[in-house]
């Protein structure tokens, strides 16, 4: 660390963690940087291209992870080739990347009796849209396979202990919330301070920017605090 004595702040610091390797996970080294102390020079950055003030980034054998800024910036992939591979998918759905959450993670009075697994990826508004009734059925059974076969090569295989599935696309989501194509994380521009064109109208949830059941409560309370327990 560098400072001006040990018993003060530094003006900045490196701290590198070591972690081995555990079942198919590979052994990896983090680190972190903060102050004066900056860190390298992030491999396949384009040319004039800098790391900004603040950010974080994660190496890996087929690419990079970059997010630029503390805490509401988009994760990007660098290079920017790497990025061409995503986007609006061609057919209904696309299962090379997405999320994987199991709610049971969290901490409960008490052990659910249940296990439940929730999976997401990118899909397609308008292919979905085209179907009638019959194909709009069998497509999801076909790509409800489709996403845990994906899912389950990263988490324990849990499809001989299913006893129930629910799945919905963004047809779904369109009818029940009426968001653009079924966007299900709102609008593309957020208003972080909740603030609309008309008065005394505030947006809370993902249209505001946070994400997830934790940030829409979050965002509750912030617009809250901010515009109506202070009248």
């Amino acid at each position: 660390q560098t400072g001006p004595a040990i018993d003060t702040c530094p003006k900045g610091k490196a701290v590198k963690w070591e972690f081995a390797a555990d079942g198919k996970r590979p052994a990896f080294d983090a680190y972190w940087y903060d102050g004066v102390t900056k860190p390298p020079t992030m491999p396949g950055l384009a040319e004039g291209q800098n790391m900004g003030d603040a950010g974080s980034y994660i190496v890996g054998t087929k690419g990079i992870c970059w997010v630029m800024g503390s805490h509401n910036q988009s994760a990007t992939l660098v290079p920017e080739s790497a990025r061409k591979a995503f986007g609006k998918p061609k057919d209904l759905a696309d299962v090379r990347s997405g999320v994987i959450c199991s709610p049971n993670n969290f901490g409960y009075g008490e052990p659910l009796s249940e296990g439940v697994m929730r999976i997401t990826a990118l899909a397609n508004f308008d292919r979905w849209s085209e179907l009638d009734e019959e194909s709009y059925k069998l497509a999801k059974l076909r790509w409800y396979d489709q996403m845990v076969a994906s899912a389950v090569r990263f988490v324990p295989d849990f499809r001989s202990s299913v006893i129930d599935t629910d799945m919905f696309t963004p047809t779904t989501i369109h009818r029940f919330t009426k968001r653009e194509k079924g966007a299900i994380y709102g609008a593309t521009e957020k208003r972080f301070d909740g603030t609309t064109h008309l008065k005394n109208l505030y947006i809370c949830g993902t249209d505001q920017g946070f994400v997830g059941i934790i940030g829409t409560l979050i965002s509750g309370i912030s617009i809250a605090n901010r515009y109506l327990l202070n009248r």
